[in-house]
């Protein structure tokens, strides 16, 4: 069953029981404890605050479960395509796309949110402990940025002349240990 769905039989069955969900506080924890396990440990934070009501626990429960579904899909979706090697590697909420009515123009407090939710979500890379997608390339040869050896991300020709790039995948490129590139045959 989905958040709307649950959201709608809740808000039906509680007018039947004024006993159970007296107080406001009540409600939202009656509320939170019927969700699928999937929502539940966000919600139960959420529900916390002192200032949480019954309407803002279903709205946080409904992007929650949007986002998590968006993320399953394209986590579905990248692994059907062959990914391009210059995009392996990469962090994975710059290639989510904004949501329905969200602009690239989002207040920066949302856009830290959405992507702490989505950090949330995506296990750390078993090789480096970092979160990204696609093949980890620390320890390689290979430019972060495509993939190709022969240079690193720093000096990527694909990046245009004399651009500093900053790393996308994982903190490899700004550790000390990184050699300069090997002059080419």
């Amino acid at each position: 069953m989905s958040v709307r769905d649950y959201s709608h039989k809740f808000n039906s069955l509680a007018r039947y029981a004024p006993d159970i969900v007296r107080t406001m506080r009540a409600k939202v924890h009656h509320y939170v404890d019927g969700l699928g396990d999937h929502l539940i440990r966000d919600c139960r934070v959420a529900s916390l605050s002192d200032d949480v009501n019954i309407s803002r626990i279903q709205a946080f429960a409904q992007i929650t479960e949007d986002l998590s579904r968006r993320i399953r899909d394209t986590r579905r979706d990248m692994e059907q395509s062959s990914f391009p090697p210059q995009m392996q590697g990469q962090r994975f909420d710059r290639y989510i796309q904004s949501g329905p009515g969200q602009s690239s123009g989002q207040p920066e407090s949302h856009r830290q949110e959405r992507s702490a939710q989505m950090r949330q979500l995506i296990p750390p890379c078993t090789q480096c402990s970092k979160l990204h997608i696609g093949q980890c390339r620390q320890g390689s040869s290979a430019c972060y940025h495509y993939g190709q050896t022969g240079h690193f991300i720093s000096q990527c020709p694909g990046l245009g002349r004399g651009a500093l790039a900053q790393p996308s995948g994982s903190t490899a490129a700004s550790s000390p240990s990184i050699r300069a590139p090997r002059p080419g045959p």
